[in-house]
């Protein structure tokens, strides 16, 4: 996620290494593994649900909360080539679902001066999401 002052852009808007939040979502490989074909990655699910901006009474932009969901699913190479089945339109489709669970997570970020930092309240939920 990138924050940018819209009042004042400039030609950076959205020009990476500032973020500070990130959600990943590997659904579309099936868990594949391009390095090695008899081993297959955990299928991981996610996104952002909502983000909100909290406002003191001086009206500055002191806080956000960013409402995120994920889950994962270990996938086996046999689930690979299924889950690639499903999705060829020439295969036979049994109604498989390779969706993993999500689990929806809340979490607090307040400005340093510099940048957003999750809450110490809010720091197992941040992880739930920097450890994917």
């Amino acid at each position: 996620m990138y924050v940018e002052d819209l009042l004042s852009p400039t030609s950076t808007l959205m020009a990476g290494g500032g973020h500070f939040f990130e959600v990943s979502d590997n659904t579309l490989t099936c868990g594949y593994s391009l390095s090695d074909e008899v081993e297959s990655y955990p299928l991981t699910r996610g996104y952002i649900e909502r983000v909100e901006f909290r406002t003191n009474s001086k009206g500055s932009v002191p806080a956000m909360s960013v409402t995120a969901a994920v889950g994962m699913r270990p996938m086996t190479p046999e689930d690979v080539q299924a889950c690639f089945d499903e999705r060829n339109p020439k295969k036979p489709h049994r109604g498989l679902s390779f969706l993993p669970p999500t689990k929806s997570y809340r979490i607090d970020f307040l400005f340093d001066g510099h940048d957003y930092k999750p809450t110490p309240a809010s720091a197992a939920a941040a992880r739930a999401f920097s450890a994917r």
